[in-house]
């Protein structure tokens, strides 16, 4: 099984119907674990990512919007 990246840091507060479904993300990490696909071992914290490593799969106006709280539902 490959290694699982997951981190506390993925849980954020979103508007109420909005459109990203993040909370789908911690629950996939507990149903592998509870149904043993895959082990604690296998998840790992990436850390953060690099502002250039962000831009290069976001653009500015978007990476602006995030970091101002200013996400549209």
């Amino acid at each position: 099984m490959p290694r699982l990246a997951t981190s506390e840091r993925y849980s954020i507060s979103l508007p109420a119907g909005h459109r990203f479904p993040i909370a789908k993300y911690e629950l996939i990490r507990e149903q592998l674990l509870w149904q043993g696909i895959a082990p604690a071992a296998d998840f790992y914290d990436p850390g953060l990512a690099a502002e250039e490593d962000i831009l290069r799969v976001h653009s500015p106006e978007y990476w602006q919007r995030v970091r101002e709280l200013r996400l549209s539902p």
